[in-house]
């Protein structure tokens, strides 16, 4: 079902994943993300949309007592005849990263990044939303054209799968550009319409 989409919010306070949730939310609500949610028995689930320098991507935050996780997709979905080549180029990519992996969905050529941290119950920072929201997002699109060029310009998956040390010094330097006072959206820019695409 879509998100929002007969899900009853009225007793979310008595989740034990409350509080980590309320916190997510507030780091999007501080630096103007447009998100949905949906709550369920055991973990709770936002979605929005994000801008990078290379695409425009669907962002999905799985929130519960003791991590969070964040998934990251690609809109564009991997022709069938261009699928094993993908996954060898996500492969490399996994290789040489340090956070979180790269996976495509065979059956239907659905390509993701996913990381995820883990926490004491309640112990979830916006910091630690921060971090982890823009590790996956930053990283995604640092692949991006990548895949693209390997997708539809039949580039050869090892020679665009560049090296993590790029991407880590870049992730590092966009958050260290992220003041805690300033949170501002720098790399990643909400994207309210990108819910509706």
């Amino acid at each position: 079902k879509k998100l929002n989409e007969a899900t009853d919010n009225s007793n979310i306070n008595t989740k034990p994943f409350f509080t980590s949730f309320q916190t997510v939310k507030a780091h999007l609500h501080s630096n103007d993300w447009s998100f949905k949610e949906q709550i369920e028995d055991s973990f709770g689930l936002i979605q929005t949309g994000g801008n990078g320098a290379n695409g425009s991507y669907k962002i999905v935050l799985e929130v519960n007592e003791s991590y969070l996780r964040v998934l990251v997709f690609s809109k564009i979905l991997t022709p069938a005849n261009m699928r094993e080549k993908v996954a060898l180029f996500l492969t490399y990519c996994n290789y040489g990263l340090k956070f979180g992996n790269f996976e495509i969905d065979m059956s239907d050529g659905e390509v993701r990044y996913r990381s995820s941290t883990l926490f004491a119950e309640g112990q979830l920072t916006e910091e630690m939303v921060q971090t982890t929201l823009y590790t996956a997002v930053i990283t995604m699109d640092k692949h991006f054209a990548g895949l693209m060029k390997v997708t539809y310009a039949g580039m050869d998956p090892k020679s665009m799968a560049n090296g993590d040390k790029e991407t880590h010094a870049y992730i590092s330097q966009v958050l260290e550009s992220i003041g805690a006072e300033q949170r501002e959206t720098k790399v990643v820019e909400s994207a309210s319409g990108a819910l509706d695409q």
